[in-house]
């Protein structure tokens, strides 16, 4: 989107992102875009967003770069933090990253530590199982970790939920 299109809120929203992911160049904060037109929509809502300075030009191979003209960058409004449904998240999670059959699970990889946290915790006391997470797999690059149930009454809650009366694909289709 243009910041035309943007307004306030979204230009507040690219700016937070923009300084979030800045890179140093010569001692200010710098983003590297591949596009013109987004690098200099991205300058527009600098200023629109915190009154933030830039410059933006050609970096070569086809990327633009949005240099800070201030070294120390004023501080944006802060985000409102928004609460998340982990019920619901882990409906998606067993859709997504694991399984329902006869019984039921979520996988992660190693670096799903944070969902893990969450999703890991909120599956054990939706299906009441209090199984530890464990490593099922150990590769070069990353490890996959497991927590499952196998609870009957859990399992078929589980499936009511999300409208599967049975896990079989004979049935599915």
């Amino acid at each position: 989107l243009s910041w035309e299109q943007l307004g306030q809120e979204g230009a507040i929203g690219r700016s937070i992102a923009a300084q979030a992911c800045c890179a140093n160049y010569k001692g200010k904060c710098a983003n590297y875009i591949d596009n013109e037109e987004t690098a200099r929509d991205l300058a527009k809502s600098l200023e629109l967003a915190a009154g933030i300075k830039s410059t933006v030009s050609h970096h070569g191979k086809g990327s633009w770069r949005v240099v800070y003209q201030q070294s120390d960058l004023p501080n944006l409004p802060q985000l409102t933090e928004i609460g998340l449904d982990l019920e619901a998240a882990v409906y998606g999670w067993i859709l997504t990253g694991g399984w329902l059959t006869n019984s039921a699970g979520v996988l992660f990889n190693s670096q799903d530590d944070v969902a893990q946290d969450l999703i890991g915790s909120t599956f054990a006391k939706m299906t009441g199982t209090n199984g530890q997470i464990r490593t099922s797999y150990e590769g070069q690059t990353t490890n996959v970790n497991t927590l499952g149930c196998w609870k009957s009454s859990a399992i078929e809650k589980l499936r009511g939920a999300m409208g599967l009366e049975s896990y079989k694909s004979k049935d599915i289709q």
